[in-house]
């Protein structure tokens, strides 16, 4: 079975960002964009939890880089729009500690976006299913 992670913009309230709806999308999608290229911020992420089950480094690092790949290419993250509404989509298919580092690596992955949607008092909605 696969594992996929849908993120979206939140609920934004006036009080907390004065962006609008382009500008929010513009500063998800760029924060997005330099966590793919930097594949690093995400392996140092996850291993920033200490959990129980962790995947081997070189896994880490291999997942990692891949998110810089378009999906056509192998890559598991992809930008969508549906009907108007823009979303990110990583999807986390394999088995074994491939499938750990994937799994890992997507969570870290939220998690930074949150983080750093979180200074621009932005809200994130995250669909795993």
């Amino acid at each position: 079975m696969a594992t996929g992670y849908t993120l979206e913009i939140g609920y934004v309230s006036g009080y907390s960002s004065s962006l609008n709806r382009d500008q929010r999308w513009e500063a998800f999608e760029n924060y997005a964009r330099q966590l793919i290229e930097t594949p690093a911020m995400l392996v140092d992420e996850s291993n920033r939890l200490k959990t129980p089950r962790r995947a081997d480094e070189k896994y880490l690092i291999e997942v990692a880089q891949t998110y810089a790949l378009p999906v056509t290419e192998g890559g598991p993250l992809e930008f969508k729009e549906i009907n108007g509404d823009r979303y990110i989509f990583i999807m986390c298919s394999s088995g074994g500690e491939y499938r750990l580092a994937k799994e890992s690596i997507a969570r870290a992955f939220c998690r930074l976006m949150i983080y750093h949607m979180h200074t621009l008092g932005i809200d994130v909605d995250i669909t795993v299913a």
